[in-house]
């Protein structure tokens, strides 16, 4: 299925306010005023959203950075594509029901969805802009990520999912490039569901063996084929605090499949041998968390 925005009508220079011809510019494609030199980005309509940037790209979608011009706010706004059809319900069914699980939920850890809609047959999901970087950028500190900030941003995601859970969800997909910032730089988990909708692709694509999640940081027990629970999430959590504090995942090799096999035949390395500076404590929680067997503990502090 064709992805479509459209056009936007009489757009003008947001330096100067000279109007420029943009009839023949592609929308979120950039463009430079004849007057004052400025250079922008033109923008583009979808339904009552004018797209302003695009923030992503999936298999199944698109997530902009948009205006509510009724509400008169920005947004992002994930809308939902898939060329085959049968895979397209399937997708829209999920991602719709996953939406309404996550609008329940009220946690400062999980992004929030504010509405659900669909425009010219393509489902669209409305959900809290977060402008920060993702933690993704904190893995390329060559192993130099504040401890304390990192535990910080753990205990955050960790709650985020055990409401989830709770809630009777599973995110399946935790690394750093699903944890966003907001601006008073909270953690927080965004796209749950998106391995199960991945499968689905997939699926149609022939590949029915898919595993869900991604390599570098999927709990072994998933790799292997069982259901995964929240110890799996747990494991993909604690490789994702592995990965910022050293610099590298838990497991690597030449190719993912190299990194699968490692995963379900022998231990992850312990923290401590890459950073022996760390507090005990900390390589004691973040070996737990990649432990083959986890066990969820509670640890109360008496004073």
């Amino acid at each position: 299925m064709a992805f479509r925005i459209r056009r936007i009508k009489g757009y003008k220079c947001p330096k100067c306010g000279e109007a420029i011809d943009v009839s023949k510019v592609t929308p979120l494609r950039s463009v430079v005023c004849q007057a004052c030199e400025h250079k922008s980005t033109v923008p583009a309509m979808f339904d009552h959203f004018e797209v302003l940037e695009r923030l992503g790209k999936g298999a199944f979608g698109r997530v902009f950075r948009a205006r509510d011009t009724v509400l008169d706010r920005e947004v992002a706004i994930k809308i939902l594509v898939a060329d085959d059809e049968e895979t397209r319900n399937e997708i829209n069914e999920a991602v719709i029901a996953e939406a309404r699980a996550m609008a329940k939920l009220d946690h400062p850890n999980i992004v929030k969805v504010h509405n659900l809609g669909e425009h010219d047959g393509q489902p669209y999901i409305i959900m809290e802009l977060l402008e920060k970087d993702s933690a993704y950028r904190l893995t390329r500190t060559g192993g130099l990520a504040n401890e304390v900030k990192v535990l910080d941003l753990g205990i955050g995601v960790a709650r985020g999912l055990r409401q989830a859970y709770e809630a009777g969800m599973l995110h399946m997909d935790v690394k750093p490039g699903n944890i966003l910032f907001d601006s008073e730089h909270v953690p927080k988990v965004i796209d749950f569901g998106t391995a199960q909708i991945e499968q689905l692709e997939g699926k149609a694509k022939g590949e029915g063996n898919m595993v869900p999640g991604t390599p570098l940081y999927i709990a072994p027990e998933t790799v292997t084929g069982k259901t995964p629970t929240f110890k799996s999430d747990i494991y993909s959590l604690g490789g994702s605090l592995f990965h910022i504090l050293t610099g590298r995942p838990p497991f690597r090799g030449d190719d993912m499949e190299k990194v699968l096999r490692k995963r379900i035949t022998g231990p992850a390395p312990s923290i401590g041998d890459l950073r022996p500076n760390l507090n005990p404590l900390t390589i004691d929680v973040i070996d737990r968390m990649l432990a083959r067997s986890r066990t969820i503990v509670t640890t109360r502090t008496t004073s």
